[in-house]
C-alpha cells in the first residue's frame, strides 16, 4: 500500500497521482553503454596488457551503472506525488523518508521548469510554494502539466465552492 493510500483522511480521494519519468535512468544507461563498449574494445586485438586494462575499466563502469540504476529504482519506486481534493502530497525516499503536505488553500503556486528536452520528452521540475514561504522541489517529473492543472483545479473547487 503507498503513503498516498494510506495517509488519506475519510471523504478525501486521490484526484491525480505522478511519477518520476523514465528520464531518471538515462545516467545509468549511459554508463552501461561505456562499459559495454570498453568491453568490445578489449576484445579488439591489442597489446594484451591493454585489453586487460580495458576489461578492468569496463568491470567498474559496469558496477558503477548497476549501482546507479539501483539507486534510480529505488528513488523511482518510493518517490510519491499526488493532488487529493484537500491537499498536496510530496513523499520521497525509503529509508530516510521526506513527506510534505500541503493543505490545498495554503499553497501559494506551482512552479513548472522545462527545458527544451523536458517538453519534447514530458517530464520537468516542478515546486511546489506553500504559505509561510515553504518551497517543495521535485525533479524529473512526469505530465507535469497534469499535475499543475489539478493542483490549480481542485484550490478552485476548495475557494468557490
Amino acid at each position: 500500500m503507498s503513503y498516498v493510500s494510506r495517509s488519506l483522511m475519510p471523504g478525501e480521494t486521490v484526484v491525480e497521482q505522478v511519477h518520476l519519468h523514465w528520464i531518471i535512468f538515462f545516467k545509468s544507461i549511459a554508463i552501461l553503454f561505456v562499459a559495454i563498449a570498453l568491453f568490445l574494445y578489449g576484445h579488439a586485438p591489442h597489446d594484451p596488457s591493454l585489453e586487460k586494462l580495458l576489461k578492468v575499466i569496463a568491470g567498474i563502469f559496469l558496477v558503477a551503472a548497476i549501482l546507479s540504476g539501483i539507486i534510480n529504482l529505488i528513488e523511482y519506486w518510493t518517490t510519491e506525488i499526488a493532488v487529493t481534493n484537500r491537499r498536496v502530497i510530496l513523499k520521497k525516499g525509503l529509508i530516510w523518508r521526506k513527506s510534505k503536505e500541503i493543505i490545498l488553500p495554503q499553497v501559494e503556486s506551482i512552479l513548472v521548469d522545462q527545458d527544451i528536452p523536458g517538453r519534447i520528452l514530458g517530464y520537468s521540475s516542478i515546486q511546489v510554494v506553500g504559505s509561510g514561504g515553504t518551497i517543495e522541489r521535485f525533479h524529473f517529473i512526469a505530465n507535469p502539466m497534469a499535475f499543475r492543472d489539478a493542483v490549480h483545479a481542485e484550490i478552485m473547487r476548495v475557494q468557490f465552492r
